[in-house]
């Protein structure tokens, strides 16, 4: 949500330039100052919160983290509704848990605070563009360096939300396991042995999920796509001056 939000930051700072051309020279000067303290805030922001988990992640305290699962859902044996839910349940599982751990192993916590520093620099790098961006309101050819930052920031949010997205994944696979995953048991029952935990309530860890995030992909398009009607600015100007 964060980055969607820079996203529109620097959208609006488009938005902003052609507004602040219909101006004059005093509303670009004003707008492009707003627009250069909002991205310096967000970058400062982005910077301390990531740090902030990351730091977490390493420290060896409890840690919140939501891992993937796996937990049949069923009613115990001999347990019956008596004002029960309105839709009857098919079938189904509990794919997630978010849950207080403690004793994780560094490198579950190196990858889950690996994946926060990633996801902080994607911030930062979308902030830093909205910065270069509202810099080149004053500039004789805005379009020009308006296009580069574009291109720049679409690799950036492809390349590091992508891969923030996959070391969470990795990080959380690695939780799981470590949480949930039991080599040997035992139980008290008076019927036959159960083959898993999950006949407890106990739930087992999911396999490795790497989803690969439509967001990245989707925010790098826009980006791309805006890069090259700036491009096409610069080259409409260039032609103009040329006419002069």
């Amino acid at each position: 949500m964060a980055t969607i939000a820079l996203i529109l930051l620097v959208l609006a700072v488009l938005m902003f330039a052609v507004l602040a051309a219909a101006l004059g020279r005093a509303g670009r000067s004003s707008i492009a100052t707003a627009a250069k303290v909002a991205s310096l805030i967000a970058m400062g922001l982005a910077g301390l919160g990531s740090l902030l988990v990351a730091v977490t992640a390493l420290a060896g305290g409890q840690l919140d983290v939501t891992v993937p699962v796996r937990l049949p859902i069923h009613l115990a044996e001999g347990v019956t509704f008596q004002n029960g839910p309105s839709a009857t349940f098919v079938n189904g599982v509990l794919d997630q848990a978010t849950v207080q751990a403690s004793s994780l192993s560094l490198t579950t916590r190196a990858v889950l605070a690996l994946a926060a520093l990633l996801g902080g620099a994607t911030l930062i790098g979308v902030a830093w563009t909205t910065w270069r961006l509202a810099g080149s309101m004053g500039d004789s050819d805005p379009f020009r360096l308006g296009s580069r930052a574009l291109r720049s920031t679409g690799l950036i949010v492809l390349i590091g939300g992508t891969a923030a997205s996959i070391a969470s994944d990795i990080g959380s696979f690695l939780a799981s396991r470590e949480l949930f995953e039991v080599t040997a048991w035992a139980a008290t029952s008076t019927g036959s042995a159960p083959d898993s935990l999950t006949a407890f309530g106990w739930p087992e860890p999911a396999g490795l999920q790497v989803t690969l995030p439509f967001w990245p992909v989707g925010a790098a398009v826009v980006l791309l796509l805006l890069a090259a009607v700036f491009r096409y600015g610069a080259l409409l100007q260039a032609d103009a001056e040329g006419m002069v």
